[in-house]
């Protein structure tokens, strides 16, 4: 599981750190000692689910991570904000893709889950992870 985590981060980190956009697993971290950045990334396991073969035998397991882009909402409501917005989750979901995540059901708002004043955009990648057998 490490290693899908550690894929997450290292895709996110290539391709939106140079942008000041930060990702975090899990819960937010502070940021550069600025709490008030205008974008960020927190994203988490939401399932790991077995693929059972016909004599019981685990084959895999798709493990499914959840990702929430979130834009403060001064920024979103705007023209080139969303326009930005849409842009940068397209390049997130096309850069997840590469990495060997499938998106099936593409981006959508949740509103402003953690009250914090920032649009909040989910959405949810699949990766098959392999077993080990003995």
């Amino acid at each position: 599981m490490n290693e899908i985590i550690d894929l997450v981060q290292l895709t996110l980190d290539t391709l939106l750190a140079n942008d000041g956009v930060y990702s975090f697993w899990g819960r937010r971290a502070e940021i550069d000692n600025d709490p008030q950045k205008t974008e960020y990334i927190i994203y988490s396991i939401s399932d790991d689910s077995a693929e059972v073969s016909a004599d019981g035998d685990v084959m895999f397991r798709m493990m499914t991570v959840g990702l929430n882009y979130y834009v403060k909402f001064a920024i979103a409501r705007t023209y080139t904000g969303r326009k930005n917005a849409l842009n940068r989750m397209d390049a997130i979901r096309e850069a997840m893709r590469k990495a060997g995540f499938g998106c099936s059901g593409g981006w959508f708002e949740i509103g402003d889950v953690d009250e914090v004043g920032y649009a909040t955009f989910h959405s949810e990648y699949d990766i098959p992870r392999l077993m080990e057998t003995e």
